[in-house]
Order: structure tokens, then C-alpha cells, then sequence
């Protein structure tokens, strides 16, 4: 009968951030998921939503052993279609492992460049203490429109004396949003409106949704 559970030894190799590390190294050395959560004092659901998305990776980069499948794809790309043949007794006879170039969306290559990040950001920013007292009828809206994250410009190419980099954008982001924050009185409720152009190129391509070609600093 096949194991069920993917071997977090095995997935450690496609962990990508420290923590997730600590999490992998945390469930070996303690054998569950559960005793992981405890020693690191974490939910332990927490805990098995990043054992599944290792584990997700892993099958899409054609390595989940506790399910035959134990050839890995080459750098680039994913596991497109998997066909096996079993023989009486269980054992693989033959099979087809199908690989293609990775294909990520915008939202997918968002959501891995957060996932990727959120972990090394704990503990940047101290929790601020609510108010006492909050206006119901009061809303804080913070708007970011045309922040261009990614964008590259050199003043030395410009007419003005303005330059842009992940670095300074990533300054002015969060200084600004901080003063906001500083600002809002006693709102209940607070809303984050991105308007629109918050990344500079909307693509791999360094292209807008157009396939104008833009410079990028990342």
C-alpha cells in the first residue's frame, strides 16, 4: 500500500524561504505536523498549507514519490501529463512523463513572489494598538495610483532630476503609507484602493498589457 504522505525530506529541496526551511526541519526533527506547530508555536494549520504547497511544487516539478512519481523536470519546466502503467502486483511497468515550459500567470507569479517574502518580512513592522474608541461613520481611504513598482529611471536620461528603482519605490511606499497611517483618526474602517499602473510592466516580457517594452529595474 502506498504511503499517503509526501517524505519532508523530500520536500525541503523546494522550500524557498528561511521559513519554510525552519517549518520542513521542524517536522523532521519532530515527526508530525502537529508537534512541528508546537515547537514552533504556530497553528497547525498554518503548518500543513505550507506542507501542501511544497508538496504541490514538488508534483509539478514531477517529484512526489509516495506517488510514482520520481523523475524531476528539467530547470524551467513543469510536469505537463503524467500516464503510468502498473503491473499485477502494484509495481510500475511503464510510464510517460510529459514536460512543458512553466506557464505562470501574473496572479501566480504574484502570489509566489509574496509567499516568497511574507515570511522574511515577520516582525518588520510592530502591530499598532487600535483606538478606544472608533467613528462608525467614518472610513480612511488610502489610494495608490501609478506607484510604477519595477520601473527604472535615471535622471541623467530625463529632464528632470527624479529617479525610480524598486528601492526608491519601495521607500516612498511604505514612508507615505505610514504618515497616512498616522493621520487617520479614530475611522472603523479602512480601505486600500490600488487605482491602477502599481507595477510597471505587466509582464515576464517587461511589456505593459499593450507590448510596449518598458524599463524595469527588477
Amino acid at each position: 500500500m502506498l504511503n499517503e504522505k509526501a517524505d519532508p525530506r523530500v520536500l525541503k529541496e523546494f522550500a524557498e524561504s528561511d521559513r519554510q526551511r525552519e517549518v520542513i526541519d521542524a517536522v523532521i526533527s519532530q515527526g508530525s505536523a502537529s508537534k512541528a506547530a508546537q515547537l514552533l508555536k504556530v497553528n497547525r494549520r498554518s503548518v500543513d498549507k505550507m506542507i501542501n504547497r511544497l508538496e504541490e511544487k514538488a508534483a509539478r516539478g514531477g517529484i512526489a514519490p509516495h506517488r510514482d512519481l520520481t523523475h524531476q523536470t528539467a530547470a524551467g519546466f513543469e510536469t505537463k501529463r503524467v500516464s503510468t502503467a502498473y503491473k499485477e502486483d502494484g509495481t510500475v511497468a511503464l510510464q510517460w512523463h510529459i514536460q512543458e515550459p512553466q506557464k505562470k500567470s501574473l496572479k501566480e507569479r504574484l502570489a509566489l513572489m509574496i509567499e516568497g517574502i511574507k515570511d522574511d518580512l515577520s516582525g518588520f513592522k510592530s502591530p499598532v494598538k487600535g483606538p478606544d474608541k472608533v467613528n462608525s461613520d467614518y472610513l480612511a481611504m488610502y489610494i495608490l495610483g501609478d506607484h510604477h513598482f519595477g520601473m527604472l529611471a535615471d535622471s541623467e536620461t530625463k529632464l528632470d532630476d527624479d529617479d525610480w528603482d524598486v528601492k526608491i519605490a519601495s521607500q516612498v511606499l511604505l514612508e507615505s503609507t505610514d504618515r497616512l497611517a498616522q493621520r487617520v483618526g479614530d475611522a472603523e474602517l479602512g480601505v486600500l484602493l490600488n487605482v491602477g499602473d502599481f507595477f510597471h510592466a505587466d509582464s515576464s516580457k517587461n511589456e505593459t498589457t499593450n507590448g510596449t517594452r518598458v524599463d524595469v529595474d527588477t
